[in-house]
């Protein structure tokens, strides 16, 4: 019987990892990686990081394959991924990790996600919520929830920059910190597709430039309350989101925040 403990697998290559796993049996983790592009001149990306639920598999013949996320991970459970691509920590996630699926992996033609948060977890009790639900950056308040995605850019020579903070809102609930009782009329989860999508080959790349350079002194703020600021009906057609409904018909724009581009040597 072969047995890979933590100390043996630290001391070999990764093409060596992948061989030692075959030979146990063993199918090794799929990788759905994430980038950010160098910033703009005088743009700098103060916090960037992302919830995603429900990725799943696209297959050669159509089908989607659910995915299981690999909970041994640090910014992982079974249900949500917290990806930070503002951060360097090896403690952050820069990366999708997932079970391998239960077919040949040359099956698989690309990958899709939510970015969002499952409501049931999303409006769980705050002061219990486990890792990677229990950053209080991503976090609004009971009622509301956790915030989905969170870009927070600077200009360096002026006051602009960009907030875009997007969560769900229209949630009726008896006070901000109770949770509440039925589906909020804005879910505002973002149904991600990359149909052609090789997860040994690509990556997913922050498409910073959608976001462009605010004028000097201009702050483009979309957060909370998306029908009633100018700048979020820009961000959400181009999303392909509906402002009043919070939802893509049937997924969103996602060339829109990400690009496919190939893996570098250090990938």
């Amino acid at each position: 019987m072969c047995v890979l403990d933590k100390k043996q697998a630290a001391h070999v290559g990764v093409l060596l990892m992948v061989l030692l796993m075959a030979a146990c049996g063993r199918k090794p983790m799929l990788e759905v990686a994430f980038a950010l592009p160098e910033a703009a001149e005088q743009q700098r990306v103060e916090f960037l990081a992302f919830y995603i639920s429900n990725p799943y598999f696209i297959l050669k013949d159509g089908q989607k394959l659910p995915a299981v996320l690999d909970d041994t991970k640090l910014w992982q459970s079974t249900t949500v991924a917290l990806i930070k691509l503002h951060c360097l920590s090896e403690n952050c996630g820069r990366q999708l990790v997932l079970k391998p699926p239960r077919t040949k992996a040359h099956n698989i033609q690309g990958v899709g996600f939510d970015i969002g948060v499952p409501f049931e977890q999303n409006h769980s009790n705050p002061l219990l919520a486990p890792a990677p639900l229990n950053d209080d950056a991503m976090y609004w308040v009971w009622q509301q929830g956790h915030k989905f995605l969170r870009l927070d850019l600077s200009n360096t020579a002026s006051q602009g920059g960009v907030v875009f903070h997007i969560g769900s809102v229209g949630c009726a609930a008896s006070s901000v910190m109770r949770a509440p009782s039925s589906e909020c009329t804005q879910p505002n989860i973002l149904a991600l597709e990359f149909p052609v999508f090789d997860v040994n080959e690509n990556k997913l790349e922050f498409q910073l430039a959608s976001f462009g350079s605010p004028a000097v002194n201009e702050v483009l703020h979309c957060t909370g309350d998306y029908a009633g600021k100018l700048g979020c009906a820009a961000l959400f057609s181009q999303l392909g989101m509906s402002l009043s409904e919070g939802r893509c018909d049937p997924v969103c724009n996602a060339g829109y925040l990400f690009s496919v581009v190939q893996r570098g040597i250090n990938d």
